[in-house]
């Protein structure tokens, strides 16, 4: 799914406004618990050291995502949510989409080590 909550930037910093996330990982059996995501950016991100996935998106609808501009799932940049955080819940990826992610997290995450 993609959620908007207000979620710390990569400073730290918790910014006023709530930002998309990509929910990559929730818990087996306690529903209420935090999820991860990894934050979704509107910034055009050209760095081989930043990797990310360009989310779907539909400049009309939003189709499916919720999302109307641009952006990409950054695969550097988790975080920890609680679901009482959670302010919006915009749309969905299609599984495809999520186990591409989720694979190119995994390949990342073997080659940091």
């Amino acid at each position: 799914m993609v959620v908007w909550a207000k979620v710390a930037d990569r400073n730290g910093v918790l910014k006023p406004t709530a930002r998309p996330l990509l929910i990559t990982s929730v818990h087996p059996s306690n529903k209420k618990a935090p999820f991860v995501a990894h934050c979704i950016s509107t910034r055009r991100i050209n760095d081989a050291d930043d990797p990310t996935v360009e989310m779907p998106w539909d400049a009309k609808t939003g189709s499916g995502t919720g999302l109307f501009s641009e952006c990409s799932v950054v695969l550097k940049w988790t975080a920890i949510v609680d679901q009482d955080d959670v302010e919006d819940i915009s749309g969905h990826v299609s599984k495809e989409f999520l186990d591409f992610v989720l694979e190119r997290i995994a390949r990342l995450n073997e080659s940091l080590g």
